[in-house]
């Protein structure tokens, strides 16, 4: 159960940051724009890969409460 549990959170974690990225690849403003932190917090893709970035450390820490840490 353990080991599933590990990679439901890995997974979690590389779909979060995918999604993050292509948030702040669409974003209509650049880096250097003072109001770029406003518009990908804006973005519901974005938005999505955070809670599945969240969802991967809940996962995480199932998976230390259930499994060694030397198994995960």
């Amino acid at each position: 159960m353990a080991v599933l549990l590990a990679l439901l959170a890995a997974v979690a974690f590389a779909f979060g940051s995918v999604l993050q990225q292509k948030g702040t690849f669409e974003a209509p403003t650049s880096g250097d724009d003072p109001h770029f932190l406003a518009q990908i917090l804006k973005r519901p893709v974005w938005l999505a890969g955070g809670g599945l970035q969240v969802g991967g450390r809940i996962l995480q820490a199932a998976v230390l409460d259930r499994g060694s840490l030397m198994a995960v």
